[in-house]
């Protein structure tokens, strides 16, 4: 074959058969893929590996630069801080911020007694946290444990910060090249059968005119750095809407290899795809919230400061003679969709200045998804730093089933997460109202299987399947997973408050908007979990009626306030949250009954705790 052919085949594939792979071999470096763990908290312990007495676990979080250290893991000489990964594993990278000037030792063990060097992150000659690196460490024995202590330096030996990333494979870049010069030989080759030369031909005149386009995406996603989770999830994508269309032109040849190809594409389109998809979403979520359980938010320099908390400032800006207000709950206290002025916890702040009671600062601690169960845990790693004066705790009616859900996966030791089928069901569901409708009658049939009077027992559930499951059913059948979930945790921050804080605890109950209008949230995505018309939508009401008076705190309920306003609309037309109005007028109501309980300082004077030493 002479140069002149050889330069006719190869010149429609340039860009895929000469130029992606010479900058593959000039500019390429390798893709790697592979999970991430943020550790979510380390214990104290002696370099024996024995915890320290008095010491609570530390939350370990990766800190914007210029945030500091507080609120980091002090480490001295005779101690160090174990990690647990919660299973075992092998090839590891080890992210960890630490002081600059120390030098520290990171460890391994698999069963947390006998440990075995690392990685050793040098100093640095800078101030404050500095975040060092590990290459990949591939271990001869699993590894669950991660130990970290300092070996010397002339640093505060605090640990801020720990995230290790499990390699699962890497792909250098220049092997991209092989395969694909292999497809284009045996492509060139089966076209010179008569049998596979019709659709080879077809084939090889689609690649010519993609193949700028090709060479484009591929070189670009090596030059700009593209994960490969990135392009995977491009290619998933494309196969989705061009799956029909490839299937419908392969099927009119009777070729094996017709087949084969629907076969294939079909098969990423349901095994791949919607793994690749979930963890888009999973790292979208990533870049805002921690991994863990309690998936709290991660500090953005603007609204959500170092604490992880929806306040601007941090615990040292607020003065003695402030009257600190903990304002907690879920996406309803964040004041989800709201901006930080508009949202409900300074929507009530302001209605309290505008009604005298200048004193009074709030500090919003809730946050998207939480429950009471993790309001205590993050009230007792911070309520503390901020000398509260009066917490409230806003109840939602999805607390019922998340408070079970959070206990269940903190008795596992780990999220028990969804799935990719799972997190791509719960994104599309939310505007959807027929897979809504559809989880809907699927929770209900697994509803009648579970066992309400023993919650978590051997044989049932270790909560109910329904996650709206308080107003699906009797109040009967719920009493036993309320007591087992919510009033387990509010008891406890009732006691936390009181012995700790030394504040009163207040808890408030607002409705949904199904519970009190038919108006409201008219195309709400969770609107097919529940009945807007059952005979059981106000049977939380209906519990705290019967049980408030034994309770050691004062129940404040918004139900009436909304079954008796003319305001409209208080929510948002296609999500279930407050907007604007709502937000103002909850605020509004509640600043109005907790007045009348005395909780507040005195209206249009000044307030001042006496002597507090702040951070």
């Amino acid at each position: 074959m002479s140069p002149t052919s050889v330069s006719a085949r190869l010149s429609p594939y340039a860009g895929s058969l000469l130029a992606l792979p010479l900058l593959l071999f000039v500019a390429g470096s390798s893709w790697t893929w592979h999970s991430t763990l943020v550790p979510a908290r380390g214990l104290l312990a002696s370099l024996d590996g024995r915890p320290v007495a008095n010491h609570p676990e530390r939350r370990l979080r990766l800190r914007d630069p210029g945030e500091g250290n507080l609120g980091a893991a002090r480490v001295a000489a005779d101690r160090s801080l174990v990690v647990d990964l919660e299973r075992a594993r092998r090839h590891l990278r080890i992210e960890l911020q630490a002081e600059a000037n120390d030098r520290y030792v990171v460890s391994g063990s698999q069963d947390g007694r006998s440990y075995r060097t690392l990685f050793v992150a040098e100093p640095k000659p800078q101030l404050g946290l500095a975040t060092r690196t590990s290459p990949v460490v591939a271990t001869t024995s699993p590894v669950r444990f991660l130990r970290v202590h300092v070996m010397r330096g002339d640093g505060h030996h605090v640990v801020s910060g720990l995230r290790v990333h499990e390699r699962t494979w890497e792909l250098d870049h220049r092997l991209i090249a092989l395969p694909v010069w292999l497809l284009w030989i045996t492509l060139t080759v089966l076209s010179r059968f008569d049998r596979a030369e019709p659709w080879t031909r077809r084939v090889l005149s689609a690649w010519a005119r993609c193949d700028v386009a090709f060479a484009g995406v591929f070189g670009l996603a090596v030059l700009l750095g593209f994960s490969l989770d990135s392009l995977l999830v491009l290619a998933a994508i494309a196969l989705v809407f061009g799956a029909p269309v490839l299937a419908r032109r392969l099927l009119a040849t009777p070729h094996p290899a017709a087949w084969l190809s629907v076969a294939l594409s079909v098969g990423l389109l349901l095994g791949v795809a919607p793994w690749l998809l979930a963890g888009v979403i999973t790292d979208r979520v990533g870049e805002t919230h921690e991994l863990d359980v309690d998936h709290r938010m991660r500090p953005d320099g603007r609204d959500i400061n170092i604490d992880g908390l929806r306040f601007r400032g941090r615990a040292a800006h607020l003065r003695e003679e402030d009257f600190v207000i903990l304002f907690m709950g879920d996406s309803f206290a964040y004041g989800n969709g709201l901006s930080y002025e508009d949202s409900y916890a300074y929507a009530f702040e302001r209605v309290l200045h505008e009604r005298g009671f200048g004193s009074v600062r709030v500090v919003n601690m809730g946050w998207v998804s939480s429950s009471p169960l993790l309001g205590l845990r993050l009230l007792r790693d911070l309520g503390t730093r901020y000398h509260p004066d009066l917490v409230i705790y806003n109840l939602d009616l999805t607390d019922f089933h998340d408070d079970l859900r959070y206990a269940a996966e903190l008795r596992r030791g780990a999220p028990a997460g969804p799935g990719p089928y799972g997190v791509i069901w719960r994104a599309a569901r939310r505007r959807s109202a027929l897979l809504s409708t559809l989880e809907r009658r699927w929770l209900s049939l697994r509803q009648m299987d579970l066992d309400p009077e023993v919650p978590g027992s051997d044989g049932s559930a270790a909560h109910p399947a329904d996650p709206f499951f308080v107003v699906n059913q009797p109040l009967a059948l719920s009493e036993p997973w309320i007591a087992q979930g919510v009033m387990r945790s509010l008891d406890a921050i009732a006691r936390h408050c009181d012995r700790t804080l030394q504040v009163p605890l207040a808890l408030a109950l607002f409705p949904r908007a199904f519970q009190y209008s038919t108006r409201e949230s008219p195309k709400s995505w969770e609107r097919s979990l529940y009945s807007s018309s059952g005979p059981h939508k106000l049977a939380p009401f209906a519990y705290f009626d019967q049980n408030a008076r034994g309770l050691p705190y004062p129940v404040v309920s918004l139900l009436e306030d909304f079954q008796n306003t003319d305001r409209f609309p208080l929510y948002f037309d296609d999500d279930p949250h407050w907007n604007t109005a709502g937000a103002r007028f909850a605020a509004e109501a509640l600043a109005t009954k907790v007045a009348r309980l005395g909780l507040l300082p005195p209206a249009g004077g000044s307030w001042n705790r006496g002597v507090v030493a702040h951070e």
